[in-house]
């Protein structure tokens, strides 16, 4: 993979990846859905992402009808994500710490 590649096609990357590690076809489906939210709205190459970028994202994603429970499963896909595309050498480890941060922000709406 290049650094130029889009947040989309890094995405359709670790969905293979996924599939080929052998994750079940519900969790794949889970983390498309959620990560198609991220991806209405970030149309840029994955190493462009700020985490205001994915702040704003998970913002808009809270601001909507889904349910507490959806929202974390949102955010649940988008940490797994950045994990992923750390390992890979796609993105910034900074995002991934961040990332973290947002996890505090959002589990509590299920707890």
């Amino acid at each position: 993979m290049t650094t130029g590649i889009l947040l989309s096609q890094a995405i359709e990357g670790f969905l293979l990846a996924r599939a080929a590690d052998g994750y079940s076809p519900s969790t794949l489906s889970q983390y498309k859905w959620g990560l198609d939210f991220v991806t209405s709205e970030i149309s840029k190459p994955v190493k462009e992402v700020t985490t205001d970028d994915l702040r704003r994202a998970m913002a808009k994603v809270q601001a909507s009808d889904l349910s507490a429970v959806s929202i974390f499963h949102v955010w649940k896909a988008i940490k797994a994500f950045y994990k992923w595309g750390s390992a890979e050498g796609l993105n910034n480890e900074f995002l991934i710490s961040s990332l973290f941060t947002l996890n505090k922000r959002y589990i509590t709406l299920i707890i």
